[in-house]
């Protein structure tokens, strides 16, 4: 609003005087918050005890903090611990906790003694239990500091203990309570409480008062005062999600439908962020059957397919993927993926070449046979991934092109896995689905550790050991580039894409950042949320 001057009043013995003048000022309405924070997401918790979840959501990681993480460089940070050290090559890992750590609720002390009980639990009771397989003993030097003893350096666990899935759990309350209530009412140390959790509905979160972290990325190093609840909504159908966020129902959008993208950009109370994947698509042959024990076979499809289509039938929310590590994972070479670009990208006239060579020649009907026998194979494609289930029947065209004949079948993506596992395929398409290359990728490449695995090579199953008794991100980065190369030759599996991940963010959200694991990671320790 204007004041406005005084009339000006003259002065009785000097009547010439200038009047005083007044400057109008304008006020400017102080800025109004918002309380509560609504996300929209697709996918339900499965078990609110990271310990005992096969898959985690929001609500888990909102919930349990970890003592150190990644932040946007991936360089590993501090989060609830005040400090880090590598020794002995990474043989040992040493943590020191800040003296005032509790647990909400109960007010429990968090130290090393509970540090200590948690990891063990996750030994006992987690689907994962493995991750800590190199562990040989631990040692409390004192109330906040411990020492883990690895028998070798157990690089994978990087991607574990910088996630919900490595965070210290309230171990004294689980007793208490037993492990079946705990995973209904359990307690971390994250910036939030889990409050109420209705299945298939949405989940409430309350700021955890105890909450302290030294994440160096975040200003806000407690509770967020501009919050009294988060609530995260569940909602399956993608057509309503993204309505539900632009009519302002939904604050942040954590599971865009890729088909939404170009709306979504084009809606200007929207802020859409972009993330490379912690993973990527491929396509896996079953090398016991005989049109795929020629490595010859094998590369030429792998020639034939031409990425740059995928990426257009799926409007442009994928990437071509090349190499064996994707850009949204640990250990990513760009000089290995260009280099397989460069020398392995689409050659239609090389593949027919390497046909012809290996025996199976192009007949007037169009496709190729060899001593009678028709080239070709059934693709198993999941019904329930949609980015590639619409790349199936371009990869079906293009090897037409050099006389393979494709048969497609559709499945869910869990019972193809299962085809794999038990050698029931010829071929199929899946995923990659961890940020560090020794997780998902290893079960499947690993002669050992894959179930029932059709290809075999000791020196793929050295580098996979190799990397996972590193610690050192730069030595397993060298490490997995030279076994992307060996793979490169022999082309188990080919590499097909990566999808893009998006989060939408309304305008009024102001202070959300984002770090990538696997998925996002969205943190709000200084997010406020505007009234429109």
């Amino acid at each position: 609003f204007l004041t406005l001057p005084p009339a000006p009043t003259p002065t009785p013995t000097t009547p010439t005087a200038t009047p005083t003048v007044t400057t109008p000022t304008v006020t400017t309405p102080a800025v109004e918050y918002k309380r509560t924070l609504v996300i929209g997401t697709d996918l339900d918790n499965q078990a609110l005890d990271v310990q005992q979840a096969i898959w985690t959501t929001l609500a888990n990681w909102y919930a349990f903090s970890p003592l150190v993480a990644l932040d946007q460089n991936r360089n590993v940070v501090v989060d609830l611990a005040e400090s880090y050290e590598i020794q002995e090559g990474g043989k040992v890992l040493i943590i020191k906790l800040p003296k005032d750590l509790k647990f909400p609720i109960t007010n429990n002390p968090l130290n090393a003694r509970t540090v200590n009980e948690s990891v063990y639990r996750y030994i006992r009771l987690s689907p994962y239990s493995t991750d800590w397989i190199e562990l040989n003993h631990t040692e409390i030097i004192d109330d906040y500091t411990i020492k883990f003893v690895f028998n070798n350096p157990p690089g994978p666990l990087w991607a574990v203990i910088t996630s919900e899935y490595g965070a210290p759990v309230d171990v004294e309350y689980a007793k208490k309570v037993g492990d079946s209530e705990f995973n209904a009412h359990p307690i971390g140390a994250g910036p939030f409480i889990i409050k109420e959790w209705v299945k298939g509905s949405h989940t409430i979160l309350v700021p955890n008062p105890n909450y302290k972290t030294n994440l160096p990325f975040v200003e806000n190093k407690g509770p967020n005062p501009y919050l009294d609840q988060v609530i995260i909504r569940v909602i399956a159908d993608d057509l309503t999600r993204v309505n539900e966020f632009l009519a302002g129902n939904i604050d942040i959008l954590a599971a865009v439908p890729p088909q939404y993208v170009d709306r979504l950009k084009a809606d200007p109370n929207t802020v859409l962020h972009e993330f490379a994947y912690g993973g990527y698509h491929f396509m896996i042959f079953n090398l016991e059957k005989p049109q795929f024990k020629d490595k010859n076979v094998r590369k030429a499809i792998y020639l034939a397919l031409n990425r740059d289509d995928f990426t257009v039938v799926n409007d442009y929310t994928t990437e071509p993927q090349y190499s064996f590590i994707s850009p949204g994972m640990l250990c990513y070479n760009s000089t290995v993926e260009e280099y397989a670009r460069k020398n392995l990208g689409y050659n239609l006239e090389e593949a027919k070449r390497l046909l012809d060579e290996a025996g199976w020649k192009m007949t007037p009907d169009g496709v190729r046979k060899k001593e009678g026998v028709v080239l070709s194979f059934v693709l198993d494609v999941p019904n329930d991934n949609p980015r590639l289930r619409k790349i199936a029947p371009i990869i079906q065209e293009q090897l037409s092109k050099i006389g393979i004949k494709v048969e497609l079948r559709e499945y869910e993506q869990h019972y193809i896995r299962e085809k794999v596992w038990r050698k029931d395929f010829e071929a199929a398409l899946n995923v990659f689905a961890w940020l560090d290359p020794d997780g998902d990728m290893a079960y499947w490449l690993h002669s050992r550790r894959a179930a029932n695995s059709t290809y075999i090579n000791p020196e793929v199953d050295r580098l996979f050991d190799a990397g996972m008794r590193t610690f050192d991100l730069v030595e397993r980065t060298e490490i997995y580039s030279r076994l992307q190369m060996i793979l490169l030759d022999d082309l188990p599996v080919i590499p097909l894409q990566y999808p893009e991940q998006y989060v939408a963010v309304n305008k009024n959200v102001e202070g959300v950042k984002f770090v990538l694991h696997t998925s996002p990671l969205i943190y709000l320790n200084d997010v406020k949320v505007r009234k429109s």
